[in-house]
C-alpha cells in the first residue's frame, strides 16, 4: 500500500512526458516540417543560382504528394537584377495516370495533331506579382563596354610594339623558308595526310557537340507542353527613375508553354 502513490506518480510523469513529446512532434510535422524542408531546398538552390547567375530564390514551404503527383509550394520569391516575381501559393501536378497526352516534336511539327489532348504537366498558381524594373542587363553591358574604352586607349601603344615584333619575326621566317631546300614528295604526302586527319577529327568533334546539344534540347522538350493556370495576378513595369509606371492585373488567366518548328537552321526550336 505504501508503494502505490510512488507508482502512480511515476505513471503520471511518464504519461505527461510522452504526451508532450507526441504533441510537439505532431505540431512540428503538421506546421513546421514543410517550412524547414523548403528552407533547406531553397538554400541549396540559392547557393548555386547566386554564384552562377546572381539570382536569389526563396521558398516559404514545400510539400510533396506522391500519390497525387503534386508538389505544393507557398511564398515563392524570385529576385534578379531586372525583375522580382512573387507567388503566394501554387502546385505542380504531373498527371502520370493519363495515357494520351500532348507531345512536342519540333522537327516534324506533329504537336498540332495532339492539340486537343491534355498536357502531362499542369501548373496552377495564385496571387502572382511580377515587378519589372526596366533595368535590363544589356544596359550593364553597354556601361561596361564604355568603361573598357579607356583601357583600350592605354594599350594602343603596346599593341603597335607587338605588331612590329610580329612583322619582324614573319620576315625572318620567310627568309629562312626561301633559303631552305624544297621538301620531298613523301613529306608533302605526310603533310596532306596530317591535314586530312585533323580536318576529319574537327568534323567529328563538331558532330559530337551538335549531338550533345540535340540531346539536351530533347530532354528539355520532353517536359513540354506545360499547361498554366493563374488566378489574381498583377504586373508592374517601371521604377522610381522612370517617368511613368505601367500596371496590369487580371483575375484569371490560362495558357501553355509549347515549342514549335522553326525555319532557320541555326535555331533548334521556337518557344511559344
Amino acid at each position: 500500500m505504501n508503494s502505490s502513490p510512488a507508482l502512480y506518480c511515476q505513471y503520471i510523469f511518464c504519461f505527461t512526458v510522452q504526451y508532450l513529446t507526441t504533441r510537439h512532434r505532431a505540431l512540428f510535422f503538421l506546421f513546421y516540417f514543410n517550412r524547414l524542408f523548403a528552407t533547406i531546398v531553397s538554400y541549396a538552390i540559392r547557393t548555386w543560382t547566386w554564384h552562377n547567375y546572381r539570382v536569389s530564390i526563396h521558398i516559404g514551404s514545400l510539400q510533396f504528394s506522391l500519390l497525387a503527383g503534386r508538389v505544393f509550394f507557398n511564398n515563392v520569391r524570385y529576385q534578379g537584377s531586372n525583375e522580382t516575381i512573387l507567388i503566394s501559393s501554387g502546385h505542380v501536378t504531373w498527371r502520370y495516370w493519363l495515357r494520351k497526352v500532348q507531345h512536342v516534336d519540333a522537327q516534324d511539327d506533329k504537336s498540332s495533331a495532339t492539340g486537343s489532348l491534355p498536357c502531362r504537366i499542369l501548373l496552377r498558381v495564385s496571387g502572382v506579382e511580377w515587378f519589372i524594373y526596366n533595368r535590363s542587363p544589356v544596359y550593364d553591358g553597354i556601361v561596361n563596354a564604355m568603361a573598357s574604352t579607356d583601357t583600350k586607349d592605354s594599350s594602343v601603344s603596346h599593341n603597335f610594339e607587338l605588331d612590329a615584333e610580329k612583322k619582324k619575326t614573319e620576315r625572318q621566317d620567310a627568309q629562312s623558308t626561301t633559303s631552305s631546300p624544297p621538301m620531298s614528295k613523301r613529306g608533302d604526302r605526310d603533310l596532306e595526310h596530317t591535314a586530312g586527319t585533323n580536318g576529319a577529327e574537327k568534323v567529328k568533334s563538331q558532330d559530337k557537340a551538335t549531338t550533345g546539344l540535340d540531346e539536351s534540347a530533347a530532354s528539355y522538350l520532353s517536359m513540354l507542353p506545360v499547361s498554366i493556370s493563374c488566378t489574381k495576378g498583377a504586373i508592374v513595369m517601371g521604377n522610381n527613375n522612370t517617368p511613368a509606371i505601367l500596371v496590369a492585373h487580371w483575375s484569371a488567366a490560362e495558357g501553355s508553354i509549347d515549342a514549335a518548328k522553326v525555319k532557320y537552321l541555326l535555331t533548334s526550336f521556337l518557344l511559344l
